[in-house]
């Protein structure tokens, strides 16, 4: 699992935490306040592994997922404080 792989010379920066330097910053995104992370998988299209979590909201491993964004390449993700498990897009 990828999020952030610019330490390495690679495109991801700001797949995690978004300071307000970073061009994708927003005052109230999940990311800023730290519980949110953008994923890529190496050897899972991230559309299984949110099909995956959203099949299986109620196993222990998912528990702390609040929300996921579907209709993305990669697996938006966040532990923001709401019922299980709320999907929405941009």
């Amino acid at each position: 699992m990828t999020v952030n792989n610019d330490y390495w010379g690679k495109e991801r920066e700001w797949s995690g935490l978004r300071t307000k330097d970073s061009p994708f910053y927003s005052r109230y995104s999940q990311h800023t306040f730290g519980r949110a992370a953008d994923c890529l998988f190496a050897e899972r299209a991230a559309e299984e592994v949110r099909q995956d979590i959203l099949s299986h909201s109620t196993d222990p491993d998912f528990e702390m997922i609040g929300s996921v964004e579907i209709n993305v390449s990669w697996l938006h993700f966040d532990v923001r404080n709401c019922h299980r498990i709320k999907t929405y897009q941009p």
